[in-house]
């Protein structure tokens, strides 16, 4: 997953969707684990789901 630095809160919602959907199919969520729409990424897999999730540092 790869998103902006400032992110809206329509932004985030989709995230939110499209993340937690990605994750009960059993998809493993990949990103950076930045602060901005990354984090969402990562987050609602793990809180809605308890999906699995990969940062992987540059």
């Amino acid at each position: 997953m790869v998103g902006g630095r400032q992110y809206s809160l329509y932004g985030k919602q989709w995230g939110d969707y499209f993340d937690s959907q990605l994750a009960a199919d059993d998809l493993t969520i990949t990103s950076v684990l930045a602060l901005d729409i990354d984090g969402v990424c990562h987050r609602a897999p793990l809180a809605t789901t308890g999906g699995k999730t990969v940062a992987v540092l540059g």
